[in-house]
């Protein structure tokens, strides 16, 4: 009897034990999914985190290079306002020291001496106009080194502006050489003045020349990256309507980029067009800057329709959920500085051409 009895409770405990089984199986099946699925989602998190941070990361970059650029652009024009306020200073004085001269009058030692000081004013101020034209073409050189320019023609833009510097240089000395003597035959001045001025158009050639080599080649990466801002904005449409969302209106404003696009590759095939013609021919150079400023001014169509599309699209991505920022923000600002770097640029470069006047 005892024996059943212990048999008995050994076959209960073995039913509730089996019948347990299942619900353990199970709960512990549940557990491994809510740990996998923490697990994941700490994943996602990190991940999340992670991108937001380089995204972080990339916008306070191109902040920087956008600030840099401007910095350094702010400090050349002080440098070129510098320069040429001293040669505007040394001109007004040898204005004063003609004034002199044309009314010196009687007095033979009077007009003697005013003469001469105007002859030595004359030479300091071609040296102060080679001083100017030293730090214009020291500017274009920069900008040169500093281009993506292919290696070739960097060593012939290079190898062009060490020329001019090298005449200069020979110039200035002559110069130099002139100052220091009291009394100088006024015909080797004047020549020394015609061959200045000859030196300056060819400067103010070459400088045309490369400056529209350079902001083409600027202009052209910034076409390419067009295209590659329609392939991000396709990957963002997409990634969107996988999860269901309504992208009609992302649609509509890719359409109206993609036929921004194609009037900007017209654009810059008529720019680049100019640019060849005006190689060998200085007065296609008015068609080049043409083209040019047309370009640049659909560069600012370009980023109105990117914040237009950047904003939408980060307002759909809140709507499921996610409220991370988006990146091709950052191909917008860097589309922007750029525009904004050679419009400053270009504007420097047209300035000098100014830089020497007729004496």
């Amino acid at each position: 009897m005892k024996m059943m009895q212990k048999l008995f409770a050994v076959m209960i405990l073995a039913l509730f034990i089996v019948s347990i089984m299942p619900a353990a199986l199970a709960e512990e099946g549940s557990d491994d999914e809510i740990r996998s699925e923490t697990r994941v989602r700490v994943g996602d998190v990190e991940v999340r985190e992670e991108t937001r941070i380089k995204d972080g990361e990339i916008r306070e970059k191109v902040r920087e290079k956008v600030k840099d650029v401007r910095e350094d652009i702010q400090e050349t024009r002080e440098k070129i306002r510098e320069v040429r306020e001293e040669h505007r200073e040394d001109k007004d004085r040898l204005l004063q020291l003609r004034s002199r001269v044309k009314d010196c009058g009687t007095d033979r030692e009077e007009c003697r001496k005013s003469k001469i000081d105007l002859r030595l004013g004359v030479r300091l101020h071609l040296v102060r106009s080679i001083e100017v034209m030293e730090k214009s073409l020291e500017n274009l050189q920069a900008r040169i080194e500093n281009s993506d320019l292919s290696d070739s023609e960097k060593e012939g833009a290079l190898a062009k502006i060490a020329e001019l510097q090298e005449k200069l240089a020979s110039q200035k000395a002559e110069l130099e050489a002139l100052a220091g003597q009291e009394d100088v035959d006024p015909a080797v001045l004047r020549e020394k003045i015609k061959e200045l001025k000859d030196t300056w158009k060819e400067i103010q050639k070459e400088q045309r020349k490369l400056v529209a080599r350079l902001v083409h080649s600027k202009l052209g990466d910034l076409d390419d990256k067009h295209h590659g801002l329609l392939r991000s904005m396709d990957a963002r449409i997409d990634s969107l309507e996988k999860q269901g969302v309504d992208v009609s209106e992302l649609v509509a404003i890719m359409a109206r980029f993609e036929a921004h696009v194609a009037e900007v590759d017209a654009q810059y095939a008529a720019a680049k067009e100019a640019w060849q013609a005006a190689e060998d021919k200085d007065e296609a150079l008015d068609a080049w800057k043409a083209a040019q400023l047309e370009l640049r001014a659909s560069m600012k169509e370009s980023q109105s329709i990117l914040r237009e599309f950047v904003a939408k699209f980060t307002e759909l991505k809140k709507s499921v959920g996610d409220d991370a920022e988006d990146s091709e923000t950052e191909v917008e600002v860097e589309v922007e500085a750029e525009a904004e770097v050679e419009a400053e640029t270009e504007t420097n470069d047209v300035a000098d051409d100014s830089t020497t006047e007729e004496e």
